[in-house]
């Protein structure tokens, strides 16, 4: 537990750097979370980090918890609105409004629906 709590505070800076370079991400302005709420969330994660990580596999500590600090805050993000939307349609509306813009910057018009699942690859059966 000693050895635990001293992983967790001497990756502290880690949720800090998380939280800004976050803040700037588009859904996460329009969510209005500030950077407390961020970092509050961020800290879940490098908690969840520090049960989970195995020294034995020779992962960077601080590469395996910025993929924790960055899922607590994608699923504090998805539980904000009235009504929850599972973490992966959140990912797949993120992708669908980046390849409509991709579409439209590129031939400039806006994409039609069909145009962007070809784009993107996805089918409908």
């Amino acid at each position: 537990v000693l050895i635990r709590n001293r992983i967790a505070e001497r990756h502290l800076g880690l949720i800090g750097f998380v939280a800004q370079k976050k803040k700037w991400e588009r859904h996460i302005r329009d969510a209005a979370l500030d950077v407390d709420d961020l970092r509050s969330d961020g800290f879940i994660g490098l908690s969840k980090a520090v049960e989970a990580f195995d020294y034995t596999l020779g992962a960077n500590f601080a590469t395996f918890a910025v993929y924790y600090i960055e899922a607590e805050i994608r699923r504090s993000l998805a539980n904000q609105g009235v009504i929850r939307i599972p973490e992966s349609r959140l990912i797949q509306i993120y992708r669908l409004r980046q390849a409509k813009r991709h579409l439209q910057q590129k031939y400039g018009v806006t994409a039609h629906i069909d145009q962007v699942q070809e784009f993107l690859g996805w089918n409908d059966g």
